[in-house]
């Protein structure tokens, strides 16, 4: 062996033997080099599920007389690409033309979060809507009896 390579080997056992030293120091490197991999690790997590949606229909009449408007929505959503029960919900509330069940839907629609509010009625709907809430927006359709100038 030449004197080069005989120096090269004794120089990498030295440092072996400082860097190592005994098993005792090898087992806590590499407890260290586990704990520190361990911690670096990031939790995983499931993936949450899209929020669908909710709109909230509230009408003065019944379903029955109002079927040709909640269809209308409902084609008009899916040629924006939202269908109903996949993308997007519709929670429909009619007080069938009773009066009292005005302010009981509306915060019924309130209580179960929708994001939005369409009313389909007169002033005393819309009215029971706005009294429900101040933060959900509201949208008044076919409401032929008010007028802009009018204050609900």
């Amino acid at each position: 062996m030449s004197g080069a390579a005989e120096c090269a080997e004794r120089f990498l056992c030295a440092l072996f033997a400082t860097v190592v030293k005994p098993i005792s120091d090898l087992r806590l490197l590499i407890s260290a080099l586990c704990a520190l991999l361990f911690s670096l690790c990031l939790p995983a997590q499931a993936q949450q599920p899209k929020k669908v949606p909710r709109i909230g229909f509230l009408s003065v009449l019944d379903p029955a007389s109002e079927s040709s408007r909640s269809e209308a929505l409902g084609l008009a959503l899916r040629e924006l690409g939202y269908i109903e029960g996949q993308n997007i919900s519709t929670e429909f509330r009619y007080t069938e033309g009773k009066p009292g069940r005005n302010q009981e839907l509306a915060t019924e629609l309130v209580r179960l979060k929708v994001d939005i509010i369409v009313v389909a009625g007169g002033s005393p709907l819309i009215r029971a809507a706005k009294n429900a809430t101040k933060a959900i927006p509201i949208v008044i359709v076919g409401c032929r009896r008010c007028t802009t100038a009018e204050k609900l």
